[in-house]
C-alpha cells in the first residue's frame, strides 16, 4: 500500500504538524495507525477515503493526531468540534475556541475542508470515521461494532 501525494503532503503538513503529539514516538504511532487503518479498509472504501474531490483522509489525520495526543479527553473535543463544523453552518468552521489546542485544530479542520472542495465531513460519516480511529487506537469508548460499514459519502 502506497500513500497518495496528497496524503503525504497532508500528513507531512504544517497544520497537522501543528497538532500532532510532538514526541518522535507518538508521531510514529499516529503513522502507522493511519496506515493500519488504510490498509484495512476495502478497496471500495480506500477509493472513498482517497477521492480526489472529497477526501476523507485529512478528517482521519486529524482525529488520529487528537486520539494519539497525551490528553484523553483531546479525541472527544475534536470530534465535538467536528460535529458542529457540519451541522449546517453554511459550511464555516467559526467557533469561539478559546483553548490554544483546539483553535489549532479547528484550522486543521478548515483545511481539511480546502481537501474536500469546502465540505464538512456529515454527522454519520464523522461517527463511522471516529470509531474506526478508536478501534484502531483502543481509544475509550471504542466499540467494535461500530465504523464497521461506512456511509455513502454526499
Amino acid at each position: 500500500m502506497t500513500l497518495t501525494a496528497a496524503e503525504v503532503a497532508f500528513l507531512a503538513s504544517p497544520t497537522l504538524g501543528a497538532i500532532a503529539a510532538t514526541e518522535p514516538r507518538s508521531v510514529k504511532r499516529m503513522i502507522n495507525i493511519y496506515r493500519l487503518l488504510r490498509a484495512g479498509l476495502a478497496p471500495a472504501d480506500r477509493a472513498a477515503f482517497t477521492d480526489p474531490q472529497r477526501p476523507v483522509y485529512p478528517v482521519v489525520a486529524i482525529l488520529l493526531a487528537a486520539a494519539t495526543r497525551a490528553d484523553p479527553t483531546l479525541l472527544d473535543e475534536v470530534i465535538r468540534l467536528c460535529t458542529r463544523w457540519g451541522d449546517g453552518q453554511d459550511g464555516a468552521f467559526a467557533l469561539p475556541i478559546e483553548e490554544p489546542t483546539l483553535t489549532a485544530f479547528g484550522e486543521a479542520l478548515e483545511e481539511a475542508a480546502g481537501f474536500r472542495g469546502g465540505a464538512p465531513l456529515d454527522p454519520t460519516s464523522l461517527t463511522h470515521w471516529a470509531a474506526l480511529v478508536r478501534r484502531y487506537t483502543f481509544h475509550p469508548g471504542a466499540n467494535r461494532d461500530e465504523g464497521m460499514t461506512p456511509p455513502a459519502e454526499n
